[in-house]
C-alpha cells in the first residue's frame, strides 16, 4: 500500500496495518511534521477532551497539581524512604562495596600529596609526547595533546622519578587500566610478603 508524505509530498510504501496511523515517509519528516505546529491549540486531537491517564485515576488535573505542589521541596521521613526503598548516600557508602581494601582502585597514601611532589613539568611532558610521536603506547593511536597523559613506569609513590626513561605517553582511556595493573601487582607482592 502507498501513501503520500504530509511533509515532503513523496509517495512511500506503508504496511497495511499501519496505513491509518502513518502520515510521513521518514523519521526526519515526522520530526518536521510535529515541529510545524500542526498540533497546537484546537488542532490537537486531544483538545477539549479529558486526559485518559487522569480519567483512569479519577483525579482532575487540578488535584494532581495541588498534590505535586504540596510535596515539592519537602524532605521525606526515614519511614517513607524505607517504604519506597530510597537509601541515603551515607547508608549506601556504609555498605562498603567499594571501600577500603575491597576497592580495586585503592592507592595507598592517595590523600598524602608529599609522595607525589609537584606536578609534572610542562617541558618534560612536551618532550615525552614528542618522543613518543603523540601516540599512545598501549593502543598505538595518535591523539591531540589534550587527550594524552604521561604515565610513570615506576610510580612516584614508589620513588619513581620524572626522568624521560621513566615516562611514557598513554591516552586518557588506557591510563586507568595501566594504573590498575600496577596496583594489582603491588597488592599481589604485598600479600606474598
Amino acid at each position: 500500500m502507498f501513501k503520500i508524505c504530509r511533509t515532503c509530498g513523496k509517495e512511500y510504501k506503508v504496511i497495511p496495518s499501519q496505513a491509518e496511523k502513518s502520515k510521513t515517509c521518514s523519521r526526519s519528516c515526522q520530526n518536521e511534521y510535529f515541529r510545524s505546529g500542526i498540533f497546537k491549540g484546537s488542532n490537537n486531537p486531544m483538545f477539549g477532551k479529558p486526559r485518559p491517564d487522569l480519567a483512569k485515576l479519577n483525579k482532575s488535573k487540578k488535584h494532581i497539581e495541588t498534590v505535586a505542589e504540596f510535596h515539592r521541596g519537602r524532605k521525606r521521613t526515614a519511614a517513607t524512604k524505607k517504604l519506597i526503598g530510597i537509601k541515603s548516600r551515607a547508608s549506601r557508602l556504609a555498605q562498603g562495596w567499594w571501600q577500603g581494601e575491597s576497592n580495586p582502585m585503592k592507592i595507598p597514601n592517595w590523600n598524602n600529596r608529599q609522595d607525589y611532589g609537584t606536578p609534572l613539568n610542562r617541558k618534560i611532558r612536551k618532550q615525552v609526547l614528542e618522543r613518543d610521536n603523540h601516540t599512545c603506547i598501549v593502543c598505538k593511536t595518535k591523539f591531540q595533546d589534550k587527550d594524552l597523559h604521561t604515565h610513570h613506569k615506576i610510580p612516584r609513590r614508589k620513588k619513581g622519578t620524572d626522568d624521560l626513561d621513566n615516562l611514557v605517553t598513554v591516552c586518557k582511556n588506557c591510563h586507568p587500566s595501566l594504573d590498575y595493573e600496577i596496583i594489582k601487582q603491588e597488592k599481589l607482592y604485598a600479600k606474598r610478603g
